[in-house]
């Protein structure tokens, strides 16, 4: 499960999935304990996208995620929760 006291709305993220070749930035747009919904920008002019992280993959761990609320703290979500 998410920590929701330690990530919120706005946070800077990288997200990879092992399935992907590079990892995305982004910003978390919507966070719950079981979900976080990142924005993204797009190669595409004038779109945003979105991928959302489910914390039964991180839990897997699937994914690599470095999160920051100011860019220069940088923390490490991993399957055992937040490093």
């Amino acid at each position: 499960m998410f920590d929701t006291s330690a990530i919120s709305r706005g946070f800077f993220i990288y997200g990879k999935h092992r399935s992907w070749k590079t990892g995305v930035n982004g910003l978390v747009s919507q966070v719950s304990e079981t979900e976080i919904l990142v924005q993204f920008l797009p190669d595409i002019p004038n779109t945003a996208k979105h991928y959302l992280i489910q914390a039964e993959e991180v839990k897997r761990e699937e994914w690599k995620l470095l999160i920051s609320g100011d860019l220069q703290n940088i923390f490490e979500v991993n399957g055992n929760g937040t490093a």
